[in-house]
């Protein structure tokens, strides 16, 4: 009878316990693909960023390039002092 009065008391000092953490405990499974999908995620777009990364160096312009399409004739013209109209659409 000891014994069955022990147990009962164990398990009325646990109840507490396992209402509290319960739903945490059912959500387990569903963290974890959750936290599988995010690093997914992660993985794929770091590998996104560096395959981008490496196609802007492969289409990057020579510096001669960029400086000759700077420095036109149109921009020669207005150095005088007169201002030049930017037209924003």
């Amino acid at each position: 009878m000891t014994n069955v009065q022990q147990v009962l008391q164990v398990v009325q000092s646990a109840a507490p316990i396992v209402q509290q953490y319960g739903p945490m405990v059912k959500n387990i499974p569903m963290m974890y693909h959750m936290f599988k999908a995010f690093k997914e995620m992660d993985n794929d777009t770091e590998d996104e960023e560096e395959q981008l990364a490496d196609d802007d160096l492969n289409e990057a312009e020579p510096l001669e390039d960029i400086m000759e399409s700077t420095t036109s004739s149109e921009d020669l013209e207005y150095k005088d002092g007169k201002s030049k109209p930017k037209l924003f659409i």
